[in-house]
């Protein structure tokens, strides 16, 4: 569409944890970046498996988490 801007996506959680939603949440940020929407994760930490981590980052998703 002519003039349409790619709205940047934040998505919140309190922690970025392995099994419950991170499937739903890798996918769609994923979907999302590859369709031109910058995509940032956040929460008050991340232990997801650090190939999901990096294959994410390497798509152009960004963790913003404290440091552990």
């Amino acid at each position: 569409m002519a003039g349409s801007l790619n709205k940047a996506v934040g998505i919140s959680a309190g922690s970025l944890a392995p099994g419950g939603v991170e499937t739903h949440v890798r996918i769609l940020s994923w979907m999302l970046q590859r369709a031109g929407h910058p995509v940032a994760l956040y929460g008050t930490s991340c232990h997801w498996q650090p190939q999901t981590v990096q294959q994410l980052n390497r798509a152009g998703v960004q963790f913003l988490v404290p440091p552990r």
